[in-house]
């Protein structure tokens, strides 16, 4: 979880497990102040590049998948500062990677007051309709959004992009299609018709063109937070907090 041991990240053959390439060294990618990437949640693959939310220091991490070799800048920690967005969760948005959601770290007592913690936002895309769910409060359909509208949501132009992402409200010019409130919801996932999400004591399927109900049902226990997903014949496995593993479908 923490770096001081040394972080290490692995790229594995799919086909026979062997290690293809491994980076054992941007655990202290300042070697004077022993300070680098954390392993601190979700990995998110974009292109040629692997993000890792990676805690205090560093956030996100991003290393390139072809060799591992690590891309971020470690010019700031030498000072021990860092002015990344903390969080467990990766949201891709626009041509962005953000981080947010509270730390793996963080005591109940001790809040983190930081804008990346308090907003969320997943947008998915879709040749029809994307998808927007925000702040785990709602989900709204959307006719494809412009991407530097998208853009424009999680950046602030006078800053390096590189250095650090404004997040606030979502705001974009084209009103959604359908809106859904679903506060303490806690995972989504977009198939080809639908959109389901899970919150403390229930599942539902919504119509991806309208919104409308398609069906729901009652959990005996909350879902595990990410703990949703389709698979290619769209059933709907989920994964409850208390180890049950439940799946919908035809």
């Amino acid at each position: 979880m923490v770096n001081y041991d040394g972080t290490y990240v692995y790229a594995l053959d799919a086909a026979t497990g062997q290690v293809k390439w491994c980076n054992d060294r941007s655990g202290h990618l300042d070697a004077q102040a022993k300070t680098g990437v954390s392993v601190q949640g979700h990995l998110l693959l974009h292109g040629d590049t692997l993000y890792l939310a990676g805690g205090n220091a560093v956030s996100p991490a991003a290393y390139d998948s072809r060799d591992g070799s690590c891309l971020n800048d470690a010019g700031a920690l030498a000072q021990c500062e860092s002015t990344s967005p903390r969080g467990w969760e990766l949201f891709m948005v626009g041509d962005r990677v953000i981080a947010c959601g509270s730390p793996f770290y963080q005591d109940p007592d001790l809040p983190v007051y930081d804008h990346t913690v308090t907003s969320k936002l997943l947008h998915v895309p879709g040749e029809s309709r994307d998808v927007v769910w925000i702040d785990n409060q709602v989900l709204a359909g959307f006719d494809p959004l412009d991407k530097e509208e998208l853009n424009r949501c999680v950046s602030d132009e006078r800053i390096p992009r590189h250095v650090t992402q404004k997040w606030g409200q979502f705001r974009v010019s084209q009103s959604p299609r359908w809106r859904y409130d679903c506060p303490g919801s806690v995972a989504v996932a977009v198939a080809a018709n639908g959109v389901v999400v899970a919150d403390g004591d229930s599942v539902k399927a919504l119509a991806l063109d309208n919104g409308q109900p398609l069906w729901s049902h009652k959990l005996p226990a909350s879902p595990v937070p990410w703990g949703l997903a389709i698979d290619s014949q769209g059933r709907v496995v989920l994964t409850l907090v208390d180890g049950q593993v439940w799946c919908f479908g035809e």
